[in-house]
């Protein structure tokens, strides 16, 4: 049972770096969506494209590790989505950046329902 209690610390300590490096990619992702004009001539950089996928990415493997499982899910599907503006196979238009925006929302309101226990 010690390993129990050792690996419930481990967990605890790390859950709030878990909560710092979420919010860290968040202000990334916020950043670069306020900053995303579907309008402009080739739509999202491919710079902008990777960086968020990297965001998001991170985000994914962090929420693996401390099983918050709706934030793994939702940070998996914007990282699809991203990988088909990156692949070239959809194009970035409003819709995209409004599902992009909407999704970090909500992602921001999983982490944070985990943070605050709810």
């Amino acid at each position: 049972m010690a390993g129990t209690d050792s690996s419930a610390d481990f967990l605890a300590g790390f859950i709030e770096d878990y909560f710092a490096e979420c919010e860290e990619h968040l202000t990334t992702i916020r950043r670069l969506l306020a900053e995303a004009h579907p309008a402009a001539p080739g739509g999202m950089s491919s710079r902008t494209i990777e960086e968020l996928f990297r965001a998001f990415h991170s985000i994914k493997g962090l929420s693996a590790m401390v099983e918050v499982r709706d934030a793994e899910l939702l940070s998996h599907h914007m990282e699809g989505y991203l990988r088909l503006l990156r692949d070239r196979e959809t194009a970035f238009t409003a819709a995209g950046l409004d599902a992009l925006i909407i999704g970090t929302s909500r992602l921001e309101q999983v982490i944070a329902a985990r943070r605050s226990g709810t």
